[in-house]
């Protein structure tokens, strides 16, 4: 294949179009920058990000996410011109997310995006749990399973980072890090540990969201104080400092109702601290790996669960190294961007353009 802007081999020109800045925080954002630098660095894929439009020469659009007004001139152009297009979702059609506001996107979707994503060359799923959610809405052959990455170099020192954290010497902290969100469970996990053992663990909170939601798990916890371990409200971490917590942590908990991936999961494997999520994310594929424990995501579950998790003996070092070690050979960018950028090459040697749905 030949560049379109540049006439030479092996170079496939991608524009992003993302969502906007507020709406990419945490696992959007991450990704799409690391994914970015390894395209371009690795597969010889250049990129151009906007959240509106694109620039002359693209041989291929991805449009990431959706519900996006902005994005609407740009598929037009894309059809206009004869310029393949993919798209992600990132987990927006998912049974909860769709379920979220039904009353709204429905229409939207029928009259707008439905349209959007029929014409797509691709349509990518994170994971094999995405493809089949995503089944009910396009048809099976479009869609193409490609998951996100993660390159992370020198994690802090475990000690080290407990210490910066004020983590005691003999306390085990269990760390929930996300967006605080109905969709992300954090008031199950809290209902769930009323009863658990304690044996010294403490419960640290890293992340903001939802105002409103925020107030009633912070009521619930100070109510249920005597039951529950003693729990930390840290706010929002996005920088290099989250590894902090990541690494200095003993079990990691997103006892989420939906995920099309899990961004903040990844990280906690990389960081080598073992997790606890659900299976209604693509995790459940990995639980026979030592550190990845699944459950259905109900309180009740999620109690039997901590109860197991709280009562293990402590993940060794020895352990940590594997999980990591294992999340590497899985997860790397360097593997996971060729992927990417092999689809970007097929696709946009396609001359023809897409069938049209009306």
């Amino acid at each position: 294949m030949r560049n379109r802007l540049t006439n030479q081999p092996d170079l496939t020109r991608v524009s992003f179009l993302v969502p906007p800045s507020a709406q990419r925080v945490g696992g959007i954002d991450t990704a799409l920058d690391g994914l970015s630098r390894h395209l371009t660095a690795d597969s010889g894929t250049v990129l151009v990000s906007s959240e509106t439009d694109f620039e002359t020469g693209t041989d291929l659009v991805h449009f990431h996410g959706m519900w996006q007004t902005g994005h609407r001139s740009a598929y037009q152009r894309c059809m206009d011109e004869d310029i393949p297009y993919v798209v992600s979702p990132h987990g927006m059609l998912e049974p909860w997310a769709w379920q979220h506001k039904i009353w709204k996107k429905w229409p939207y979707f029928k009259l707008i995006e439905r349209r959007q994503l029929q014409n797509a060359a691709a349509v990518i799923a994170a994971s094999t749990l995405e493809a089949e959610n995503l089944a009910k809405f396009v048809d099976p052959a479009l869609i193409r399973v490609l998951p996100f990455g993660i390159d992370v170099k020198d994690l802090p020192e475990r000690e080290a980072a407990r210490q910066r954290l004020g983590f005691g010497e003999d306390e085990r902290i269990l760390l929930y890090f996300s967006r605080i969100d109905p969709k992300k469970g954090l008031d199950m996990l809290l209902d769930a540990l009323r009863t658990a053992p304690a044996g010294g663990w403490r419960l640290v909170i890293v992340g903001n969201g939802d105002a409103e939601f925020t107030r009633e798990l912070k009521a619930f916890a100070a109510t249920h104080a005597t039951e529950l371990p003693p729990v930390t409200w840290t706010g929002g971490v996005w920088g290099l400092e989250r590894w902090d917590y990541l690494v200095g942590a003993d079990l990691f908990c997103l006892p989420t109702r939906s995920e099309n991936f899990g961004f903040a999961v990844l990280e906690a494997l990389w960081a080598g601290t073992p997790v606890l999520t659900t299976d209604t994310t693509p995790w459940a594929q990995h639980q026979d790996i030592d550190g990845v424990n699944v459950c259905s995501p109900s309180i009740a579950n999620i109690h039997t669960a901590l109860r197991t998790a709280l009562t293990d003996a402590e993940f060794s070092a020895a352990q940590r190294d594997a999980l990591r070690d294992w999340c590497k050979d899985t997860y790397h960018w360097h593997n996971v961007a060729e992927q990417y950028a092999e689809t970007y090459r097929s696709l946009s040697e396609t001359e023809s353009a897409p069938c049209l749905v009306s």
